[in-house]
C-alpha cells in the first residue's frame, strides 16, 4: 500500500505577519522525491517557495511541519525531529 503524498501549499510570501502560526521547517530541497519522502516520514507538507530566479525550472520545496499555535509547541516538536536525526528550526509564518 501507497503512503498518501504529503500536502503541497501554494507559493507564499517569505514575509510572516504579526501574530501568525509558527512552523518547525525540517528542510528545504529542489528536488520533488526528497522533499515527498521526508514530508511524508515527518506528517509534514510541502510548501512550494515562488522564486524570481529558477522557480520555473525548480522551485524551492520547503518541508514544514505544523502550524503551532504556540512558539512554546513548535520548540517541543523541533526537539523530537531533532532527535530522529533531522535539524530542524522553527519559523514564524501563515
Amino acid at each position: 500500500m501507497k503512503a498518501p503524498a504529503p500536502r503541497v501549499s501554494a507559493p507564499t510570501p517569505l514575509q510572516s505577519a504579526p501574530g501568525s502560526a509558527f512552523w518547525v521547517q525540517v528542510g528545504a530541497y529542489r528536488d520533488t522525491t526528497t522533499a515527498g519522502r521526508v514530508a511524508r516520514a515527518v506528517n509534514g507538507e510541502i510548501l512550494i517557495v515562488a522564486e524570481t530566479s529558477r522557480a520555473a525550472e525548480s522551485p524551492l520545496l520547503r518541508v514544514r511541519v505544523g502550524p503551532f499555535v504556540e512558539r512554546t509547541q513548535a520548540v517541543s516538536k523541533a526537539r523530537d525531529l531533532t532527535a530522529l536525526g533531522y535539524k530542524p528550526f522553527v519559523a514564524a509564518g501563515d
